[in-house]
């Protein structure tokens, strides 16, 4: 599938994946969901085709393909084909899987970042996972870094089918603190248990205040365990 390129706002794919996932490589399948059924542009071929991408074990220096009457790896086959010099020829390749699989370098391939094209839920990646790339190990103990991180975004709870809108911050309320509910009082991890039928396992981390948009000014602790962040 080819279209036209006019005024079409694209990033470098390797910049996208070092932006949310840092060490991309090593979480295949966390980087392939989140590409699945996007709008990418081929910089060699000047094409904009739709599709999943999803990384494979070959790298450039690695793969090999016919090329004219020689067998030759990517790294040389883009050289000689397209006078294109690889500066990561380390780097996993990409099947572009359009209806016409090939194998591409991440840094020929540029993204639309816009929302997939189908919404089912595999573009979803865990809260912890997120902050722990984002910020580091020491994430629990920044909430004005995390507070930063996920102001005006889209989440889903693990109890809810739809992803929802608003804010997250640390709170400072742990799983086995007291929560008001209705006339009395109950332990966090105690309602999750009751009403959600789940046993929070991290009881040591900070329970995540949610604040929906401005439409709806209801505020709630949640377990990170249960959030996950879409990525776009």
């Amino acid at each position: 599938m080819s279209c036209s390129l006019a005024n079409t706002p694209l990033i470098r794919l390797i910049d996208y994946l070092d932006e949310k996932l840092k060490k991309w490589w090593e979480t295949p399948e966390v980087t392939n969901a989140l590409l699945t059924d996007r709008m990418y542009h081929l910089t060699h071929l000047e094409l904009v085709r739709t599709g999943s991408l999803m990384m494979t074990k070959e790298t450039s220096s690695t793969a090999q393909i016919q090329y004219k009457t020689d067998t030759i790896n990517i790294f040389d086959y883009y050289r000689d084909q397209y006078d294109i010099e690889l500066q990561h020829p380390e780097m996993p390749l990409f099947i572009c899987d359009d209806g016409e699989p090939a194998m591409y370098p991440a840094e020929v391939i540029t993204m639309e970042i816009v929302r997939p094209l189908k919404s089912d839920g595999r573009h979803f990646l865990p809260l912890l996972t997120f902050l722990e790339r984002q910020i580091g190990k020491s994430w629990s103990n920044e909430p004005d870094l995390v507070k930063n991180q996920l102001k005006n975004i889209d989440f889903h709870l693990s109890s809810s089918q739809e992803s929802q809108f608003g804010s997250l911050k640390l709170s400072s309320k742990l799983p086995y603190d007291t929560m008001s509910f209705e006339t009395g009082n109950m332990v966090y991890c105690d309602w999750f248990e009751k009403f959600h039928n789940y046993t929070i396992l991290n009881t040591t981390i900070p329970l995540i205040t949610i604040s929906l948009n401005k439409m709806d000014m209801r505020k709630f602790q949640w377990p990170a365990e249960l959030i996950s962040i879409v990525l776009y």
